[in-house]
């Protein structure tokens, strides 16, 4: 709860920040799972 509050009131840089970070693990496990179907998929 303590972490909420304090990405709450940074405000929009630390929302952004927050959500950039967010984003990047998203995008790497997209890439990973892409990744091993391709490789499933020549098998």
């Amino acid at each position: 709860m303590k972490v909420a509050y304090n990405v709450f009131s940074r405000g929009q840089r630390g929302l952004a920040a927050t959500t950039s970070c967010a984003m990047e693990l998203l995008l790497s496990l997209v890439i990973s799972i892409g990744v091993s179907l391709i490789v499933f998929g020549k098998r």
